[in-house]
C-alpha cells in the first residue's frame, strides 16, 4: 500500500464483507438494483482503466529508460510491451494462481477480457500514433469499458466482425462451448 493509513480502512472493509452478513448481503442485494448496478459498474470501468492506462504508460516509460539493449530504429515507441503489460494490467488477475489455467475464458469470449485486449490497443494507437491527450484517451477507455458492461447485446454485436477478423488473421480456432457433463463419482 502506498498510505500506511489506509491499511486499518482496508481491514475493516474485508471484515466487514466477510463475517458481519447482514452488511454484505445488504450490498448484495443493493448492488443488484438498477441504479447501484450502473454505479459500481462505473466505478468497475474507473478502476480497470487506471490499472490498464498505469501500466501501458508504467511499460513505455520503463522501456524509454532501458539502456541494456539497442532501441528500434524503426518504432519510435515500443508497442509490444505496453501492450502485454496494459492487457495484464486489464485482467491478468484472472489468470492468478497459475494453477487456474485458462479457466476463466474455457465459457467463450469474456467482455473483462476482450476489454483488457482491445483497451490498451486503441490507447496505445491514440495517443502515440494520433496524437490525442492521455486524458481524453483514458476516458475514452472508460467510456469504451462502462458502455460495453452496461449494453452488452450491442457491445456484442459491435465487436463480432473484428473478433471474427482477429480469428481468420491469427488463424486461432474461434471458441466453441461445449457443454460436457463433469462426472465427480467415484464408483460405477
Amino acid at each position: 500500500m502506498m498510505e500506511e493509513t489506509f491499511v486499518w480502512m482496508v481491514v475493516v472493509a474485508w471484515y466487514t464483507t466477510h463475517h458481519v452478513p447482514f452488511v454484505s448481503d445488504g450490498l448484495t442485494i443493493a448492488m443488484s438494483t438498477g441504479p447501484l448496478k450502473l454505479l459500481f459498474s462505473l466505478f468497475f470501468s474507473i478502476f480497470k482503466t487506471q490499472q490498464i492506462v498505469g501500466a501501458v504508460e508504467l511499460a513505455a516509460k520503463a522501456v524509454a529508460a532501458e539502456d541494456l539493449l539497442p532501441h528500434s530504429a524503426y518504432f519510435p515507441v515500443a508497442i509490444a510491451p505496453c501492450l502485454l503489460c496494459g492487457f495484464l494490467g486489464g485482467c491478468g488477475g484472472a489468470f492468478l494462481p497459475l494453477s487456474t489455467g485458462l479457466k476463466p475464458i474455457e465459457e467463450g469470449r469474456v467482455w473483462n477480457v476482450r476489454a483488457a485486449f482491445f483497451a490498451p490497443c486503441i490507447y496505445v494507437a491514440a495517443t502515440r500514433y494520433f496524437g490525442c491527450d492521455l486524458l481524453d484517451a483514458k476516458m475514452g477507455i472508460c467510456l469504451f469499458r462502462l458502455l460495453g458492461e452496461v449494453f452488452p447485446g450491442p457491445r456484442d454485436a459491435a465487436l463480432a466482425p473484428v473478433t471474427a477478423a482477429l480469428y481468420a488473421s491469427t488463424r486461432v480456432r474461434s471458441s466453441v462451448v461445449v457443454p460436457v457433463a463433469k462426472d465427480f463419482s467415484l464408483g460405477a
